[in-house]
């Protein structure tokens, strides 16, 4: 008998345990069932910082000034590339840039030596790309610069122009005494024969 009450026993109780969890496993009557939302991992977006400005760009008196110097530090240093790079480079820039301020150099620089080379490149060059302000400038130079400007200024122009030579020589009274007025009007002549010979007579020679 106590086996069969076992049994019962367990039966029993198995029916209530499956009646507990069904229970428990529906949600009461009349309320909805509760969902359980997965909650997404915070996301943490990376932002570049905004790219830096450009630099802004040098001013023309910067760039005036900043050329002006590096000629000037060439001028006293021993190193011939240096020396080069600054008549062959920069010397052109600041002619193009500032003109005056080239001419200021000369004016500033006293070294006998490296002033001689300097008033030859800057005449030289300075007369090949604009005549008329070389011109005014060498008006203003003192006597000994003025002369030696106008010889290198007259060769310079040869080349290029005989008879712009010829008006440079004549208006600084050189070209003379070495013979390269004479050697001018003969380039000329060779070029344009009629053209020298109506100035020749219009000088009365």
């Amino acid at each position: 008998m106590s086996g069969r009450t076992s049994i019962l026993t367990a039966l029993v109780l198995g029916a209530a345990g499956w009646a507990y969890w069904s229970y428990a496993a529906k949600p009461p009557e009349g309320k909805p069932p509760v969902v359980l939302a997965r909650v997404a991992a915070p996301v943490t977006l990376k932002v570049d910082a905004p790219p830096e400005p450009p630099a802004p760009a040098p001013s023309a008196a910067d760039q005036s000034r900043q050329l002006s110097s590096a000629i000037e530090r060439a001028l006293v240093a021993a190193d011939p590339a240096m020396r080069e790079t600054a008549f062959n480079v920069l010397l052109p820039e600041l002619l193009e840039l500032d003109a005056s301020e080239a001419a200021a150099i000369l004016e500033r620089h006293r070294e006998p030596a490296s002033r001689v080379e300097l008033r030859e490149q800057l005449t030289r060059r300075w007369v090949v790309r604009d005549r008329d302000s070389a011109t005014r400038w060498m008006r203003e130079l003192p006597d000994e610069d003025r002369r030696e400007a106008a010889v290198i200024a007259v060769r310079a122009l040869a080349a290029q122009s005989p008879v712009q030579a010829l008006e440079l020589a004549d208006e600084f009274a050189v070209g003379r005494d070495d013979g390269t007025r004479d050697y001018l009007i003969q380039m000329w002549a060779a070029e344009d024969p009629a053209a020298a010979a109506q100035w020749l007579a219009s000088q009365g020679e």
